[in-house]
């Protein structure tokens, strides 16, 4: 079976890659000569950025806090589920502090839902 860029028409090539943009398989002097090949020399970075735009999503400040603040929720309860885990008399005063600490964060988040639905 022979292989056949399907940008320049070489045949039987014997470097290839399966191009981001169209799906098919095309010689690397092609991919390279595409627009949207990268390389950069000071940090031997080279590779495709075909949909690049895509990669990341940008988030608001408001979604980034919130992402945030759930995740300290998160910390904090499995905190108190090692503390409460330990059996000793006063984990049970230390676990409620904890859970102050929950929901105050849990009001915080939702106050900063509130402002996002606005």
């Amino acid at each position: 079976m022979s292989c056949i860029c399907p940008e320049c028409g070489a045949e039987n090539f014997k470097v290839g890659k399966i191009c981001s943009k169209t799906g098919k398989t095309v010689c690397i002097d092609c991919c390279r000569k595409c627009e949207n090949y990268f390389f950069n020399d000071a940090y031997f970075a080279h590779g495709c950025r075909y949909g690049v735009h895509e990669w990341h999503t940008s988030i608001t400040e408001e979604e980034a806090r919130l992402n945030r603040i759930r995740s300290r929720i998160e910390d904090k309860i499995q905190l108190q589920e090692r503390i409460l885990n330990r059996g000793y008399r006063n984990d049970r005063k230390i676990a409620n502090r904890i859970e102050g600490e929950i929901t105050r964060l849990r009001y915080e988040a939702s106050k900063i839902q509130a402002e996002m639905a606005l």
